[in-house]
């Protein structure tokens, strides 16, 4: 049995045979000739992603490419279907068996009648993993998980990889937001060091040093963290508004001992899990930043408009005046910059270093005085840089997939002959040649701009990303449409973002689920228009909606609103679309919620709140609202309306508060006005204060997403806030996901399971919670 999967998600199962796709109707246009390469190899091992890059040629328009893999028992299997997107990286996981796979892509113009314009094969060696090799037992790595709830895709997480150290091969360290990653030089552990009880458990590992397996230490969050190579330990707990605050450690080679730098010029040093010592550095009430030092006695501290040389003990002596926070080097030959700047230390005094010209200078590697590496990003690209003692070799970097991989502030370790580059968004490249980035867990472009998701159970959902929608079968993640398939026969578009999915299962033609979506698209330069794509479980049809709209809500099988953003919303039922007037609300619609079949309760801008009542469709009445504590002009706005035992219920910001209320509408309220609100005592967090707990996220608010999976079982999501909430009929409840970014959107099938789409500059995959 095989086990191939698209991207980082490893399939677990067989593959099926699928038939190759017909093209949209169109024209008689088409290409003329296809390429197959893979810039990753044709000989390569089980567990690697596997990059396959096509070309065309002669395509009248724009060019369409499916890829399809045959595997040593010839079943064929398509594994992207027909998408603009020239580019495919297909990962193996580390059991699938060797022998030739068979890699095909089918080009055709978008506008071709015909199947497939021209074809490309091309074959693959796969030999089998080599036992304790920790890049194909990452890429195989199951979702991390933090209470209860656990990446989905892409695995092991969808963090950002901020830090990478190593002792030896046997213990290396992958750390980052609720990620702290060792391998033992058998297989991966995970570990979650603990933390006090009033502070959520995922944290930043802002610094991990150590001198072995079983001395290593970790600023994880506001806490110094030891392990002993068995057990973590709770050093010391610091306080959660940070002030002061720990910024950086150094683990000195010679004793093992901790050195941790504060916001408040003091260093603490830290032996075997326990603080011994509190140094105050000679510069009166300083910020304390990097820490670099090759012994106990040989130390250099980072301040705001200074660097230090500190002996361990009582002597301080300032060697520059200006921020350098990079260190690299060996005893009286330490290196310093700032990017830019660059110095360095010979053991007794200090000296700027002329470099070449339009590089960033960043620290890599320090193996000897004539043995170093630097790394430069920038706007004209990323390079390695060795130094010889004499001269630098500057080593342009590429990337075998293609995908132009650039790590915001990335880990990079260099070990034996293996360069070790992590980054955002979990990706994580390896090179041997110094030059050559080989993705290990390669950057995923077709999750920029997270839009929604549904689905029907864990194993079949839908994912909206920036101009792709995707599917997951629960092996893996493909695209199986894009805004311009969707949009064919019509031109290709300029620009298409797709802000929504929702779906009804089994509602199509033959069982199949019904599907709408909808985007904002640039048909021509310069000219934007909204449109709402139908998938009826044979065809996708979309209609371009005037004007702007709010996010639509489904109702139910071939039932959908489009709330108005400005002036008219819109009511979709079995194909037919019916303008309702907002007036006399002219606010924009923002939220939804049917109770019944004569109550529609829907949310505006500016606390405003409307329903809807079949017996007069063609306008919204006004309702009361919960009373605010505020000033009017202070009164931040409702989040989604929602419904708890057939009752509406709805979040609200009191911003002169600094807090956030949930309102009930009392079981005697009208829609005449006479709405009777009640504020929910236990408000969510369950001490009146505010929603989230995490010190670094940004301020709450009520405009996170909710999913209703029972009157005792209700998820809120914040969207200011890296965390989720589950209302459990009498409290709510903080549930800390593990997502590095604020989560706004959340969803649940209707078996209970939950998940939810963390979001910061890139969408950063998936998160999953099994059913209560």
């Amino acid at each position: 049995m095989r086990t191939l999967a698209l991207a980082v998600v490893v399939a677990a199962g067989c593959s099926t045979s699928m038939p190759q796709q017909e093209p949209p109707p169109g024209g008689d246009a088409s290409c003329t000739g296809a390429t197959l390469t893979s810039p990753s190899g044709v000989a390569q091992t089980a567990g690697m992603p596997i990059v396959l890059q096509a070309t065309s040629t002669g395509c009248p328009t724009e060019a369409e490419y499916a890829f399809y893999e045959t595997a040593p028992d010839g079943v064929a299997t398509l594994i992207q279907a027909y998408s603009p997107a020239s580019a495919f990286t297909f990962a193996s996981a580390i059991t699938t068996p060797g022998g030739s796979y068979e890699f095909r892509v089918d080009v055709r113009d978008r506008t071709s009648r015909k199947g497939a314009d021209a074809s490309a094969s091309l074959a693959i060696a796969l030999a089998p993993s080599p036992e304790n090799d920790p890049f194909t037992q990452l890429a195989a790595m199951p979702g991390v998980c933090t209470q209860g709830w656990c990446w989905q895709w892409p695995t092991p997480s969808g963090n950002d990889f901020r830090g990478i150290a190593a002792t030896d091969a046997n213990n290396v360290w992958i750390t980052g937001w609720d990620l702290v990653l060792q391998w033992n030089g058998t297989s991966w552990v995970e570990h979650h060091p603990p933390v006090p009880d009033h502070i959520q458990p995922s944290q930043a590992a802002f610094a991990l040093s150590g001198t072995s397996a079983s001395n290593m230490h970790v600023l994880y969050g506001p806490n110094v963290e030891w392990w002993n190579g068995r057990t973590w330990t709770l050093a010391e707990a610091g306080n959660l508004n940070g002030n002061p605050d720990y910024d950086n450690l150094f683990v000195a080679p010679d004793t093992g001992d901790a050195y941790v730098t504060l916001s408040n010029s003091v260093i603490e040093q830290f032996h075997q899990g326990a603080r011994v010592k509190t140094y105050q550095a000679g510069c009166g009430g300083c910020f304390l930043g990097s820490i670099f030092g090759t012994s106990s006695h040989d130390i250099f501290v980072t301040t705001i408009g200074a660097n230090y040389h500190w002996d361990g003990n009582l002597k301080w002596t300032q060697i520059t005046s200006q921020t350098l926070g990079g260190y690299m080097g060996g005893s009286n030959d330490v290196w310093l910059t700032d990017g830019g700047t660059v110095g360095h230390w010979d053991g007794s005094a200090f000296a700027t270093v002329d470099m070449p010209a339009g590089y960033s200078w960043r620290p890599s590697q320090y193996n000897a005085p004539d043995d170093m590496w630097w790394y430069s990003s920038t706007a004209s690209g990323q390079t390695m840089i060795h130094y010889d003692g004499s001269s630098y070799d500057f080593h342009p970097v590429t990337v075998s997939d293609g995908t132009g991989f650039t790590p915001s502030s990335g880990g990079r370790l260099a070990h034996g002959d293996v360069w070790w580059l992590g980054g955002d968004l979990s990706t994580l490249y390896i090179s041997t040649d110094d030059h050559t980035l080989t993705p290990v867990l390669p950057f995923r472009p077709d999750l920029s701009g997270f839009g929604g998701m549904w689905g029907s159970r864990p194993s079949n959902m839908y994912y909206a990303a920036g101009g792709n929608l995707l599917h997951f079968d629960g092996q893996g993640v493909t695209t199986f449409a894009t805004v311009a398939s969707l949009m064919a026969p019509d031109p290709a578009p300029v620009y298409g973002q797709i802000s929504g999915l929702v779906g009804v299962a089994g509602a199509g033609s033959g069982g199949a689920d019904e599907l709408f979506a909808w985007a904002g698209v640039e048909t021509t330069p310069g000219v934007f228009e909204n449109v709402v794509f139908h998938d009826d479980g044979q065809l996708w049809t979309h209609a371009v909606i005037d004007g702007d709209f709010g996010v639509p809500f489904l109702v139910g099988p071939g039932e959908m609103w489009l709330l108005s953003a400005s002036g008219t919303s819109h009511h979709y039922v079995d194909g037919a679309w019916t303008d309702v007037a907002t007036t006399p609300m002219p606010q924009p619609f923002t939220s939804l919620w049917q109770q019944d079949a004569s109550h529609v309760w829907i949310v505006g801008n500016n606390r405003t709140l409307a329903s809807w009542d079949p017996a007069n469709p063609s306008a919204f009445a006004p309702i009361g609202v919960p009373p605010s504590q505020c000033q009017t002009d202070l009164v931040m706005q409702f989040g989604q309306i929602f419904g708890i035992a057939g009752q509406p219920w709805i979040p609200s910001g009191e911003a002169c508060m600094g807090v956030d209320a949930m309102w009930e509408l009392g079981s005697s309220a009208t829609s005449d006005g006479s709405a009777q609100w009640t504020e929910v005592t236990t408000q969510v967090l369950g001490d009146g204060s505010i929603f989230h707990q995490n010190p670094r996220s940004e301020a709450p608010g009520p405009y996170g997403k909710l999913a209703y999976i029972s009157d005792r079982d209700v998820i809120y999501s914040n969207a200011g806030d890296n965390s989720t909430w589950r209302w459990d009929g009498s409290v709510w409840q903080n549930e800390d996901n593990g997502g590095q970014w604020d989560t706004p959107f959340v969803f649940a099938t209707p078996d209970g399971t939950s998940f939810t789409a963390p979001q910061g500059g890139y969408s950063t995959g998936v998160l999953v919670h099994a059913p209560k």
